[in-house]
């Protein structure tokens, strides 16, 4: 039984390395405006007001349960002139492989930003915390929790018309090492941008791009359009080069509890690059602003 159990580990060990590699286990969320938080820290410059996001995400077509869970806490401290604001914040992203694997990230994140112009902001970022790599112990077999550090640094510039910003994810570059197989967390580097191309009382258009480089082999574009409809209703078509497409959909600033809230399904078809591991993911995400309203934070 022992020598069953360490070999289905190293199995899945293996599998989601090659996943990795090969882009089907993407390292960001399924939608991709709003989502920048995850690979740029300093994009918590968007959080007008405090606000928490819970995010779950499962793929389907494997063996047992697969997928991850997110929680994003941001906490804008803007002075008093509203020149520039501290953004304090806390990031936890949990992926799980059934019961018996689960990768933890744990992050404490601290952005500060600072007006150029009436309209544009300029903000720079860093989270660091630990990675947990954890293997559930049986009756056979002592288990595993081994730890690393983990940090990311990113700059950010806002207007209303557009983003951009380039981060470096995992600039540690460490090595662990479970069940005799290395688990790389290789340095890589995202450049993120949207750019409104058209907006009205009602309607709200944007595109936005997303491309990633290690310099081995974790590469790739993702690209999307977002469009907000009576201010109300957002739908989002996002297109991984090579992987698959991704659609999301739900209701934007409606009250929760006083407050207001964003509630989104996302939904990602592998198509082309395909292999034995093709696989479908969905993902449901709730942010909830503490504010009479999200737009003006009043």
């Amino acid at each position: 039984m022992k020598k069953a159990i360490t070999c289905l580990l190293c199995v899945l060990i293996a599998q989601f390395g090659y996943a990795q590699h090969s882009g089907i286990y993407p390292l960001s969320l399924l939608k991709l405006k709003d989502n920048y938080i995850l690979d740029n820290p300093a994009a918590a410059v968007l959080a007008e007001t405090p606000d928490i996001k819970l995010i779950t995400s499962h793929y389907t077509g494997l063996g047992g349960k697969v997928g991850l869970n997110f929680l994003n806490i941001n906490i804008p401290l803007q002075n008093k002139a509203k020149t520039s604001s501290h953004f304090p914040g806390v990031m936890i992203h949990s992926e799980f492989e059934t019961a018996i694997l689960k990768r933890t990230r744990v992050y404490f994140r601290y952005s500060y930003n600072r007006n150029l112009t009436a309209s544009t902001k300029i903000s720079a970022g860093i989270q660091a915390g630990l990675f947990n790599y954890f293997v559930r112990s049986s009756k056979s077999s002592a288990g595993t929790s081994l730890i690393a550090p983990d940090a990311a640094l990113g700059i950010w510039l806002h207007s209303g018309k557009m983003n951009i910003g380039l981060s470096s994810d995992q600039i540690f570059d460490a090595l662990i090492k479970p069940i005799n197989a290395l688990y790389a967390l290789n340095r890589y580097f995202v450049l993120l941008g949207d750019y409104k191309i058209f907006t009205s009382v009602d309607y709200e258009l944007r595109a936005a791009i997303k491309g990633f480089y290690n310099r081995e082999h974790y590469k790739g574009v993702t690209s999307g359009l977002s469009l907000l409809l009576m201010r109300n209703f957002s739908v989002e078509l996002n297109y991984s080069l090579n992987k698959g497409f991704v659609i999301s959909g739900g209701v934007v600033h409606f009250p929760f509890l006083s407050v207001y809230g964003d509630l989104f399904f996302s939904y990602f078809n592998t198509s082309g690059n395909t292999t034995s591991l093709t696989i479908n993911r969905f993902e449901l995400n709730l942010r909830v602003y503490f504010a009479k309203n999200p737009d003006t934070g009043d």
